[in-house]
């Protein structure tokens, strides 16, 4: 065996005996290239840039829901409206997590078709739906507690995580991201089952096929209102031309949904970019087509909100249309591009940030209620303080639905997978694995 040039807290060993297995450390993975020589790596940790980056985009989110508890008249209240009028804190977050979800989920799939899709499948469902269910009647009780009522056909579709597709509002403000993220893991399950999954132009395509899928709703709503519509970005999906024909013309481009297409471009670029880091974007087209995707959303679109600002036509959704997009894509660049960044308080909340990012909202709204009707030691009277004791509730009770809900479920898909109707067969090569292995490789991400 060959020991191989590794990275802090990764151990990687050439194996040249077919079918070898070396298990060190948490787990064992296994991959090849296409000249035979299988490659064996174990990783100790977590590749904590991408926790780090997580960690980033839960608390812009969280931070800017709990500027909702911090009235104006507060020391910094002016200068937190005045950020808010500028960019969308909230928006930089989701984005954040697209672009890291297409950094890891297709380098994820792997094995044979049928084997592959299986087990990816059994991996995302124990991932997302076991806290995702636990959060709902969670997000229940402020509604309740307000004296509101949900139908149980809404609770029951929203049990789907597809409940906007069902024609159900969700019940979390924040699920709209987590069906994205389903269109997101269907397209690249078909991009597996075809074999073109390991491919950068798979990607670049997606690309440009979502900025011109965008860019023709555009046209058809504004043509069957004939009126000229104000969009941030000129951004149009299925999604807004139906709430263009059945809603309030005037609310079309202001539905999360409105942007679809330009989060699965964000999600598709992402995984440009693992192309990138992993050595494997080799072509001059290539890495060029990458450079002026980068280029498109950190300086056309900063570029495009200073022009609006200039016209006198700033709004909110030009602010979250504009240089919200541009600032996650530069955090994501930046911090993906500096080795060995790490900062394990900051870690470990990207550990934990999906359920920081079910749980925070509800948490924030009854811990709220509890504050204004009871005025527990006066913290109705210290905005900042109460939306400090909500984030720090938020957070601990994040941790303890991680360590309970989410860890054993993710334990219990890994072992669903090892068990004989599930684990028999061995795995062919990863289509992602048949290139040059590259030391960067070697950072391999576990979600």
């Amino acid at each position: 065996m060959l020991r191989a040039w590794q990275p802090r807290g990764t151990r990687i060993l050439f194996d040249l005996r077919v079918g070898g297995i070396i298990r060190s450390g948490s787990y064992a993975l296994r991959s090849a290239t296409g000249s035979g020589v299988r490659v064996m790596a174990a990783v100790s940790g977590r590749f904590q840039q991408i926790d780090i980056l997580r960690a980033v985009a839960a608390l812009l989110v969280v931070w800017l829901h709990s500027v909702h508890l911090i009235s104006p008249a507060t020391p910094h209240g002016e200068l937190v409206t005045a950020i808010l009028a500028a960019v969308d804190p909230g928006r930089i977050g989701v984005v954040l997590f697209f672009v890291i979800s297409g950094f890891v989920i297709p380098a994820s799939l792997s094995g044979t078709r049928v084997q592959g899709a299986r087990d990816f499948i059994i991996r995302r469902f124990f991932r997302l739906y076991p806290a995702y269910w636990l959060s709902i009647p969670i997000g229940l009780v402020p509604i309740w507690l307000d004296g509101r009522t949900v139908p149980i056909s809404a609770i029951a579709a929203n049990f789907s995580m597809i409940q906007n597709a069902l024609g159900y509002g969700p019940i979390i403000g924040v699920y709209w991201t987590l069906e994205t993220e389903l269109a997101f893991y269907g397209i690249c399950l078909v991009f597996f089952l075809l074999r073109i999954i390991d491919r950068p132009a798979t990607f670049a395509w997606m690309i440009l096929i979502a900025a011109a899928g965008e860019w023709s709703w555009t046209v058809a709503i504004r043509s069957a209102a004939r009126a000229q519509i104000l969009a941030p970005d000129g951004i149009g999906t299925m999604m807004q031309l139906a709430q263009y024909v059945v809603g309030d013309p005037r609310q079309a481009w202001l539905s999360p949904n409105s942007m679809f297409c330009t989060h699965l471009s964000v999600m598709a670029f992402g995984t440009l970019c693992r192309f990138w880091y992993d050595g494997k974007l080799q072509s001059r087209w290539g890495r060029s087509f990458l450079v002026s995707v980068a280029g498109f959303w950190t300086i056309i679109y900063s570029s495009k909100g200073v022009l609006y600002w200039y016209l006198g036509r700033w709004t909110w959704n030009v602010a979250q249309g504009t240089l919200s997009y541009s600032i996650a894509v530069a955090i994501f660049l930046l911090l993906v591009g500096v080795p060995g960044f790490s900062w394990r308080p900051l870690a470990y909340v990207g550990r934990i940030s999906y359920s920081l990012y079910l749980f925070h909202a509800p948490l924030f709204l009854c811990s709220n209620m509890v504050i204004e009707r009871w005025d527990i030691a006066g913290l109705a009277e210290s905005p900042g303080v109460s939306a400090a004791f909500a984030i720090a509730l938020s957070i601990g009770f994040s941790a303890f639905t991680y360590a309970v809900v989410e860890t054993p479920a993710i334990d219990l898909g890994r072992r669903l997978i090892r068990s004989r109707g599930f684990g028999a067969t061995a795995p062919e090569p990863s289509p992602m694995a048949h290139h040059r292995v590259e030391a960067r490789s070697a950072r391999l991400l576990v979600e």
